[in-house]
């Protein structure tokens, strides 16, 4: 089999600094910075309660993008407590310590590479770790003193636990409800091709962009040739040195595997009686590939009807049943419904990153909170922080001459209404009571553009204009953006010839 390759990008158009955060790297970085934490090595333990370098602590070098230049690398350090869990690669985003810096490393000559502007409970920036020891022992700075015991409560306060002193709440010794299949499932897999009613398609997980779906049939044709998550982003607010304006973009790191392990957990958000399948990633810190079980595939209870009515002596009706594509840390869940709609769906569940709080900064006189967060533990605080979802929908609705539309829903005179269709008609029909309706208009895109709210409502259509059905209308999809945003800072979504991005959930139907 013959194949050809195509260079994506100019020799130099990216630049070599604006590279992904890998483990050699990381690995050299921690090995410069030894020196640095030796000589703070007297200030650790008295301040956090005891902990030792490197047996308690991890280095976090991963706060947002390595800089905003795109030629320059610098990154800031945090200090995470380690080994919280039951692996020791575990550590603790609840709990960062107010110990941090920056270290400059561009290029491939590490002998270049340094360390610089620290900080102390937000007091900086120190040139050097000497220049802060010998504020801090010259009690030049204000200090923080740990509760004694601090780390070893950390299960306690990461994990959520029952308070074994109070009583069950009422029935709460009886098991939830659960779905089951009585006769079994009704969809088949077939290595990574998944069929459903009416419906075929081929699942992918890809480790930089997390899970895919492909050649996506209804009814024996295609409606889409790609669904698939395109990248997460996520944008911190903190009264911190090594944390404000921090922009995570997950690719960077891997959404399924690699610094992120993506596995579903069965009975959580994979039911027991799901079909698990699994992806695989490549790990840089031991040059290996791995397989880890990230998609579940399951039939779900809708918990509506998909259709009834009751009448006079009779009802009937079909009750709503999707088969469900769900992938787990950010919980991905791709919905594929009887009567041909797709939903996407999103959330964000774990832990939340942290900032500390000092007890006594001057600037907070509430106690309670900031500006940039709540009080959420004894030393952390929740910094305000937005999650945003790219997906990529690349539409071939029976073959690949699709049409972007806007469907702009308005209120005006009537003679405006009918001119959107006839601008030849001179006067509006007699036969209207009041002169003001509500209309629709069409716009068909022709160029790559963004699309923002509007003060009318306004729908997203795919059409292919070739095929119509059978009342001679245009098949296609609506696009529905279901999240639910703030009016002023909705997402743009970028469409071209039937490929758009949407933020958080989004739902497409057929038309």
């Amino acid at each position: 089999m013959q194949m050809t390759s195509q260079a994506m990008t100019q020799s130099g158009e990216i630049h070599f600094n604006t590279r992904p955060y890998e483990a050699v790297e990381v690995g050299i970085l921690n090995k410069m910075c030894e020196l640095d934490f030796a000589i703070l090595t007297d200030s650790i333990p008295e301040s956090f309660d005891g902990i030792k370098y490197p047996e308690d602590v991890f280095l976090n070098f991963a706060n947002g993008p390595p800089n905003m230049s795109g030629t320059a690398r610098d990154s800031r350090w945090s200090l995470l407590l380690s080994s919280f869990g039951y692996d020791p690669r575990d550590f603790d985003l609840l709990h960062i310590l107010p110990l941090s810096g920056r270290v400059h490393h561009p290029g491939t000559n590490t002998s270049e590479w340094y360390a610089y502007e620290f900080h102390y409970l937000n007091q900086g920036p120190f040139r050097t770790a000497h220049d802060l020891l010998h504020a801090y022992k010259t009690n030049a700075i204000r200090k923080v003193r740990l509760d004694k015991g601090f780390k070893a409560r950390i299960l306690d306060r990461i994990f959520p636990m029952r308070d074994n002193r109070k009583p069950l709440r009422d029935q709460a010794n009886k098991h939830g409800p659960r779905t089951y299949y009585p006769t079994g499932p009704t969809y088949k897999i077939d290595g990574t091709n998944v069929k459903w009613m009416d419906w075929n398609f081929d699942i992918s997980g890809g480790q930089i962009r997390g899970p895919a779906l492909f050649d996506v049939k209804f009814k024996g044709e295609r409606i889409l040739y790609e669904l698939a998550v395109n990248d997460i982003a996520l944008n911190y607010a903190t009264d911190s040195h090594s944390q404000n304006n921090i922009i995570y973009a997950d690719a960077t790191y891997g959404i399924m595997g690699g610094d992120t392990p993506g596995t579903v957990i069965k009975d959580i958000d994979c039911p027991k009686h799901g079909s698990v399948l699994q992806t695989s990633f490549w790990l840089t810190a031991t040059q290996r590939a791995y397989n880890m079980s990230s998609i579940c595939v399951y039939e779900a209870d809708g918990k509506s009807a998909l259709w009834r009515h009751a009448g006079m002596g009779f009802e009937a009706g079909l009750r709503n049943r999707p088969v469900v594509i769900g992938n787990y840390d950010h919980t991905f869940e791709f919905h594929f419904f009887l009567d041909g709609k797709i939903f996407n769906y999103v959330r964000a569940s774990g832990f939340i990153q942290a900032s500390f709080w000092e007890r006594d900064d001057p600037k907070w006189p509430d106690k309670t909170r900031s500006s940039f967060g709540y009080k959420v533990s004894d030393y952390m605080s929740g910094p305000i922080h937005d999650h945003m979802f790219g997906f990529k929908v690349d539409f071939d609705l029976i073959d690949r001459n699709n049409s972007f539309q806007l469907v702009n829903w308005k209120a005006g005179p009537i003679l405006k209404a009918i001119r959107t269709q006839n601008a030849s008609i001179p006067a509006a029909p007699e036969y209207f009571i009041y002169n003001e309706t509500r209309y629709i208009d069409w716009e068909r895109v022709q160029t790559e553009r963004a699309i923002t709210k509007q003060a009318h409502q306004q729908f997203m259509f795919v059409v292919n204009t070739r095929e119509k059905n059978k009342w001679g209308v245009e098949r296609g999809y609506v696009i529905e953006p279901l999240a639910t945003e703030s009016k002023e800072t909705e997402a743009a979504q970028m469409v071209d010839q039937g490929l758009a991005g949407s933020r958080a959930e989004a739902s497409v139907r057929s038309v």
